[in-house]
């Protein structure tokens, strides 16, 4: 039997589980695996080119605020202009001040905590902080430490657990 063991306690578990089975937290989980395809219009995905992203970040910023979107930059889950906001998922015994809920996206079954990572604006754009999730915040196909805040460029892919969302957002003069 093939054992692996989980990044967040180190038990070993089944190769065959997907979530570790004393803590929760995502096995075997890289973020290189995910790859962006788009349809353009037939049966199969082509990879989506770089120019094209870049066109559609500047096409999908607002004009004001923060953008949130799906990966593919065409199902937007939020234009925020608050300061500073939450994401992760709701819970209706709960209350989380500026949450955006991201359950109806995937949230639980993609590994999104309740309270999962803070955005807060800057003088130079935005960061974001993992605030101890239990699946990790990745930027750049880096993992993020907890509580400590790191630049979030317009355009930048952040997988919160196993969803993958984009923010783009224009720079105010």
């Amino acid at each position: 039997m093939i054992q692996i063991f989980c990044p967040a306690c180190k038990r070993s578990n089944d190769a065959s589980e997907v979530n570790c089975v004393y803590c929760g937290a995502l096995l075997d989980y890289s973020p290189e695996s995910n790859t962006s395809t788009a349809s353009m219009g037939s049966s199969t995905n082509t990879p989506v080119r770089a120019e094209d992203i870049e066109y559609i970040q500047q096409l999908r910023a607002p004009e004001q605020g923060i953008g949130i979107y799906l990966e593919d930059y065409f199902n937007p889950v939020a234009i925020e202009l608050r300061q500073e906001f939450t994401l992760g998922r709701k819970r209706p015994e709960t209350s989380v001040e500026n949450l955006i809920d991201l359950t109806p996206y995937g949230g639980y079954e993609n590994g999104v905590s309740q309270k999962h990572a803070l955005i807060r604006k800057t003088s130079a754009g935005y960061e974001i902080l993992d605030l101890g999730s239990t699946n990790g915040t990745w930027v750049d196909k880096k993992r993020l430490m907890p509580n400590q805040p790191y630049p979030l460029p317009s355009g930048t892919q952040v997988h919160l657990g196993r969803l993958c969302l984009s923010f783009v957002y224009k720079l105010q003069r």
